[in-house]
């Protein structure tokens, strides 16, 4: 695995920028990258499951709200976010069906 270097200044970015999401049955981990695949930001929050998908995507946009204040950067900045999840998803329909470590997480949209 490749190692994460320390995050590049805004400024030195290569546009369009990106965003990217990975929810894990503890933790959610966010990130903000450039074109080139460099980082401007990242971390991580707990997902705590038990207090369920809403409130764990309302702290996860504000992980990233803070991502991106702390790049210089606003949201209209970011060209598009991908999305990681255990088990499937509908995308068409943008639904997780039944993630296997997220049980209070089937079908949410």
């Amino acid at each position: 695995m490749a190692a994460i270097l320390d995050p590049i200044p805004t400024s030195d970015a290569k546009r369009p920028l990106f965003a990217g999401v990975d929810v894990g049955g503890t933790n959610i981990k966010l990130g903000i990258v450039d074109d080139a695949g460099r980082t401007l930001g990242r971390t991580s929050i707990p997902t705590e499951v038990e207090q369920g998908p809403e409130d764990a995507m309302k702290r996860a946009r504000q992980g990233l709200d803070e991502l991106l204040g702390q790049a210089g950067i606003g949201i209209d900045d970011i060209a598009a976010v991908g999305l990681g999840t255990p088990g499937t998803m509908d995308i068409p329909h943008g639904i997780l069906l039944e993630p296997p470590n997220l049980p209070t997480w089937h079908h949410f949209p």
